[in-house]
């Protein structure tokens, strides 16, 4: 319902706004040096980790800039403490009022491909502003527009907001990293080899994106069969901890653990630097595991991994099984979410449990013959 009205606010109040700003739009200049810089990322944990190489290469371009980002409750975790960004001001009316009415930028980027309030936020608080050209309404208020490419990573486009410069990006940005303090979760992980972690949900723009559960419980019995060692944790968020739980009861066993409500996403993204193996649906956590080094199985439809597969696509895997001349059903960036009628709506469940078990095989195998090979680090005095 949340979702439903947000996207309504946006559609008709926001065109209108968007459109009454359009009509006063005059051109500006480029600015030839930037001191302050304001990026709009209030949406989506994800997406969000996918803007950071922008944004940290906007610090390259400009060193001495101050860097500010709008933020909601979900993106904020994955700016926090990162060392190229100055200012995080949370997303809330009293905030946005104060933006609007009292903070000038030399260069605003809208980092959100659907919004047309971070249109509206950026074109009034900056003297530039770039922005994607994905809704004619809204980019009508950028001085200069983006065109968007659906065959590219999305990694990929959001560097293109970057108009001073066009970095090359091989990597994702880490979240920064604490230590947790739960010592059941600790001595679980450390108690077996190899470790494993699997999101089960995705987030509510459209659940349909989820593999069926039954499928998860199939593929983390086939695991713990194969590899007696085995440790696997359940991610989630706190809405998500109930159904960890009841996929737990349904396994019986006490090598899987529910970490749903027991950490934050700094002491997750900790515990990802040592976990072998991440396996989930589209969903944020798969790009935060990606970021963290961890090897990542994505499983992916109705949206292709074009787009959205976990980054770098050569360190990673990208399931998705459609039939023949599939055409995605998904677009967020055009606002285009599927209906729950379409036949090809569960397309991501012609991912078979066989196909994920045999990539988390070969993943762990690979792992292990490089720890055969790795040399041992001996001590001068031994």
């Amino acid at each position: 319902m949340k979702l439903a009205l947000t996207r309504l606010i946006e559609i008709h109040i926001g065109n209108l706004i968007c459109f009454l700003l359009g009509i006063l739009t005059t051109h500006r200049e480029k600015p030839e040096h930037v001191e302050s810089l304001l990026v709009v990322r209030d949406w989506s944990l994800g997406e969000s980790l996918l803007a950071l190489p922008m944004i940290r290469s906007y610090r390259d371009s400009f060193p001495t800039a101050k860097i500010t980002v709008l933020v909601s409750a979900t993106s904020k975790p994955v700016f926090e403490q990162q060392s190229f960004i100055d200012e995080l001001i949370d997303f809330n009316l009293p905030n946005v009022l104060k933006l609007l009415c009292q903070r000038r930028f030399d260069l605003a980027v809208d980092a959100m491909p659907y919004f047309r309030h971070s249109a509206i936020i950026t074109r009034i608080c900056s003297s530039y502003c770039v922005g994607f050209s994905t809704a004619r309404i809204r980019s009508r208020l950028y001085d200069q527009k983006i065109s968007f490419d659906d065959s590219i990573h999305m990694v990929r486009m959001m560097t293109r907001l970057n108009v001073f410069s066009q970095p090359e990006v091989n990597s994702l940005v880490p979240v920064v990293t604490q230590v947790i303090s739960n010592s059941k979760i600790n001595d679980f992980c450390a108690q077996g080899q190899p470790l494993i972690g699997v999101h089960l949900g995705t987030s509510e723009t459209a659940q349909w994106r989820a593999w069926k559960l039954d499928n998860f419980i199939s593929l983390i019995r086939h695991i713990l069969s194969q590899y007696p060692q085995a440790r696997i944790f359940l991610s989630g968020s706190h809405s998500e901890a109930e159904v960890n739980e009841s996929v737990i009861t349904r396994l019986d066993t006490n090598r899987v653990i529910n970490l749903a409500k027991q950490c934050n996403l700094h002491e997750f993204a900790g515990l990802l630097t040592r976990t072998d193996l991440f396996v989930s649906s589209d969903t944020g956590p798969m790009h935060v595991a990606a970021s963290m080094g961890c090897k990542t199985i994505g499983l992916f439809g109705p949206e292709t991994p074009v787009r959205f597969g976990p980054f770098p696509p050569n360190q990673h895997i990208a399931l998705w099984n459609p039939p023949e001349d599939y055409q995605p059903i998904i677009n967020v960036h055009r606002a285009e979410f599927g209906s729950k009628s379409h036949p090809h709506k569960d397309v991501i469940n012609r991912i078979t449990v066989d196909m994920v078990f045999s990539q988390v095989c070969k993943i762990l195998l690979d792992k292990t013959v490089q720890q055969i090979h790795t040399p041992v680090a001996h001590s001068d005095n031994q």
